[in-house]
């Protein structure tokens, strides 16, 4: 989970890259395997813009496991996060597992807060019951990160 610009950096060490939230026109570079899915970071799901089921299904079943992926949002903090717990619970860890190693990871000093609207679609379609009160566990803020109808676009 890395921002845009990390991402116009290291996409070509990927097997696979997932842009989960920018638009196309906002993607300056090319991948042969490169999935965009347009939304905003937005916890409510009436909100204009908000990702969708559809989105999550096609982020989760994009990459074919054993293949490196490149998860990125505009700013590494919220909807990548979300996508990259919910490939690393379908790659079989559970989801305090998926959540500590991401932050393990994650650059110092930047925002960890992993989109509920999205963990709640992972939850759905990974069929994962608890996905987002396990998240919210080890981190408070998952399950209440924005007031529903608070809309951030980057």
């Amino acid at each position: 989970m890395v921002s845009l610009a990390e991402a116009d950096k290291l996409h070509n060490e990927f097997d696979v890259v997932i842009s989960a939230g920018p638009r196309p026109s906002e993607i300056r570079w090319g991948h042969p395997c490169h999935l965009v899915r347009t939304f905003y970071d937005v916890t409510d799901l009436t909100a204009r813009g908000a990702v969708t089921q559809a989105d999550v299904t096609a982020m989760l079943t994009f990459a074919q496991p054993n293949q490196s992926v490149l998860v990125h949002c505009h700013r590494g903090e919220s909807r990548s996060t979300a996508v990259a717990i919910g490939l690393l619970v379908q790659a079989g860890n559970t989801p305090t597992a998926a959540v500590e190693r991401l932050r393990s990871a994650h650059p110092h000093g930047r925002q960890f807060i992993p989109n509920p609207l999205v963990l709640g679609y992972v939850e759905q379609v990974l069929g994962c019951l608890g996905l987002v009160a396990a998240v919210a566990k080890v981190v408070p803020t998952a399950g209440a990160l924005l007031p529903m109808s608070t809309t951030r676009q980057w």
